[in-house]
């Protein structure tokens, strides 16, 4: 049994590469761990075993919920948002928002955007959004597309 170790700076846990074995031995993958200057993180995304899709989104703290705007075109699912700036990053923008008429605007807020692609067999026109404010979540949801009978 040849086994190569070696061990991932993030998480300081030991992974196992496959060698030259048959048998493969579990590997550990970390998750990355939540940072405080996130817009949002996806969480979990795909079709759940009673087949419906199911998307969850950990939104930022700082995420405007009035701000969320959810587009479906075809298969492309996209979640528009806004999240207001901390003074420290509003100090480090270019001159070029203090000449724009809308310099405060820019300054104290930024927009974000998450594209997604909707499996085929998921019915896009019945989309749905739930934010689940205890745990500062974004669901999505979509039934399986019921299929003609011809």
């Amino acid at each position: 049994m040849d086994i190569k170790r070696s061990q991932c700076s993030k998480t300081r846990k030991m992974l196992n590469t496959p060698g030259n074995k048959t048998k493969q031995e579990p590997t550990e993958v970390s998750v990355k761990s939540v940072e405080t200057n996130y817009v949002t993180q996806i969480v979990s995304s795909g079709i759940r075993p009673d087949s419906v899709y199911e998307t969850k989104i950990l939104l930022g703290p700082e995420v405007d919920l009035s701000s969320i705007k959810i587009t479906v075109k075809g298969n492309n699912l996209r979640i528009n948002m806004i999240k207001a700036l901390e003074e420290q990053l509003t100090k480090q923008l270019p001159d070029i928002s203090e000449r724009s008429v809308f310099g405060n605007l820019i300054k104290r807020m930024m927009k974000h955007c998450e594209n997604l692609l909707i499996p085929e067999g998921i019915d896009n026109a019945k989309v749905r959004a739930v934010v689940d404010n205890v745990n500062g979540m974004l669901i999505l949801t979509a039934p399986p597309a019921i299929k003609q009978s011809k």
